[in-house]
């Protein structure tokens, strides 16, 4: 296919604002080659829910071909680069060597990555039934943005009965991305839906990484086209820590190329563009809105659109003559602005409006992330409460602790976590303790997420088990 100058989604262009370095893109799919030469320390330890282990070995092909479209390593004279090559990479397998797998570990899987702090999980999967366990899974965790294949049936998807989970899901956190081809049409394979598919990304002739030390190779569908996007959202999230999903789905939306050949195809009829997203963020005039909805880039402002604020030109003044009894009265002076006081902690923030001027942060508020310092669990039994867990947690400030408890569990010869429990512990500045109790036999993990109005913490783990 004769391709079309500009089809792409042209990640060199953005690399010069980030390159996606400190942000971890869960791969949900078969596993990874962590050896591959183009994926080089890009990998982070994962999890194997179709066998219940830590073995993320990708024995089938399709989730190394997924991640190297996401971070292969640049310039370094080999194979290809990713759209984030400075991102990692944590492979979650929860479809087995032959490319099929359960609904149920795919959950497991959304679960984990948001609980061990990831922000970003591409999910090159999908099938055809609504699973309100799923559903509820990924919107228990708006921090993290899903990018998920709209699938290659060549249907639409805003048809029920037709559509393909979870891009028909209708979550402000989940993006769901279609296939174009070189020329920035709709590959005719791929699946569409004016309001169940955001946009579009290259998916025909992907060249990626193969399941080798040093194999390449091309492939088609839309698990080629969802990485594309989920390197964008890499390279959003290291530009801006503080940016929710909906944030950063909002600014690749924004960022979309709209392109008549892909128009009524999707919701924004545009293919993404990862400099155009990067922009979407970028505030070229300091007032603190964001490009995309600046109505007034050029222009320093405090409304609500990045506008200066309306009515505050003054007319020229006209005589009058005063009355003896009457005097004039005087006009006051026109006010003038504060002068903001100084930053002591340089994050961006000035003191006045910065809710932790000690604390050096570059958040919402100035406020840094809340640091989970302590994870522990003590296990007992008694005859009333039969056995119990009482689990510990240290926060270094005030924050709320999402806690997700799973116990291993296997069935027909296949194991892997389940949960058991989630409990949202408001905890202040110190130690917390929660007791579960009536729990069961076997190894269970305590995964504890702080978070507060700065942000998103980072995820401890604490491994106990139940006699």
């Amino acid at each position: 296919m004769t391709a079309l100058e500009g089809a792409d989604i042209d990640a060199p262009g953005a690399w010069a604002a980030s390159t996606g370095g400190g942000v971890t893109v869960a791969v949900v799919d078969t596993g990874l080659h962590a050896t591959h030469e183009d994926l080089a320390g890009r990998a982070v330890a994962g999890w194997n829910f179709v066998d219940g282990n830590d073995d993320t070995t990708d024995g089938h092909g399709h989730g190394t071909h997924v991640a190297g479209t996401i971070a292969a390593v640049k310039a370094n004279g080999l194979g290809i680069a990713g759209v984030a090559p400075d991102a990692q990479v944590m492979a979650l397998k929860a479809l087995a060597d032959n490319g099929q797998g359960y609904g149920s570990d795919a959950i497991a899987a959304f679960d984990y990555a948001s609980d061990h702090g990831v922000r970003v999980v591409n999910a090159s999967l999908g099938g055809t039934g609504y699973l309100h366990s799923e559903y509820d899974a990924i919107a228990a965790h708006p921090e993290t943005l899903y990018v998920v294949a709209a699938g290659n049936s060549g249907t639409d998807n805003d048809v029920s009965s037709e559509a393909t989970y979870p891009c028909a899901y209708d979550l402000a956190n989940v993006i769901c991305v279609g296939a174009s081809t070189p020329r920035d049409e709709r590959a005719s394979f791929s699946n569409y839906g004016r309001t169940s598919v955001d946009l579009f990304a290259p998916g025909v002739e992907i060249l990626s990484t193969l399941n080798s030390d040093s194999g390449y190779g091309l492939s088609d569908g839309t698990s080629m086209a969802a990485p594309h996007v989920a390197g964008i959202a890499a390279l959003l999230l290291a530009s801006d820590p503080s940016l929710t999903g909906e944030d950063a789905r909002q600014a690749i939306l924004g960022g979309a190329d709209r392109k008549s050949a892909l128009s009524g195809w999707s919701a924004t009829g545009g293919r993404a563009n990862a400099p155009e997203a990067l922009d979407y963020i970028g505030d070229v005039d300091g007032d603190g809105a964001r490009n995309g909805i600046d109505a007034c880039r050029e222009e320093p402002g405090t409304g609500a659109d990045g506008c200066p604020p309306t009515g505050t030109e003054t007319s020229a003044p006209t005589a009058t003559t005063p009355t003896p009894t009457a005097p004039m009265p005087t006009q006051p002076p026109p006010a003038t602005a504060a002068t903001p006081p100084a930053l002591p902690d340089r994050d961006g923030r000035p003191d006045i409006s910065d809710s932790c001027p000690t604390g050096r942060a570059s958040t919402a508020n100035g406020c840094p992330l809340p640091a989970l310092t302590r994870l522990t669990a003590k296990v007992s039994r008694s005859h009333k409460r039969g056995r119990t867990a009482r689990l510990t947690v240290r926060v270094d400030r005030a924050a709320t602790v999402r806690i997700t408890v799973t116990r291993r569990q296997c069935r027909r010869g296949c194991c892997g976590w389940v949960r058991v429990s989630r409990r949202i512990l408001q905890a202040p500045s110190g130690l917390s303790r929660l007791t579960l109790r009536r729990l069961k036999r076997g190894a269970h993990r305590a995964i504890a997420v702080p978070s507060s109005a700065a942000g998103t913490g980072t995820a401890r783990t604490s491994a106990f088990r139940i006699r």
